[in-house]
């Protein structure tokens, strides 16, 4: 076997080798993602029923009139 069929061999073995490195690399890093992004989702929804809350709470003030107003204010 000629120096040329060895060099050949070891760089399909290393092409092999890597491409397999890169897939399960970049499969790891998708599954980090997907669980970034599913946090982010649980953390979204709280955040936007809190101000869910405080919207409904800044309409009552808005369109109720008389002492509960000023209480409501106070409240605050």
């Amino acid at each position: 076997m000629g120096s040329t069929t060895a060099t050949m061999v070891i760089v399909i073995v290393a092409i092999v080798f890597g491409s397999g490195l890169m897939k399960s690399w970049l499969s790891t890093r998708q599954k980090e993602a997907a669980t970034r992004t599913h946090s982010l989702d649980g953390e979204a929804k709280a955040k936007i029923a809190d101000l869910e809350e405080r919207i409904q709470v800044l309409e009552r003030i808005a369109t109720d009139k008389g002492v509960r107003l000023k209480d409501e204010i106070d409240a605050l």
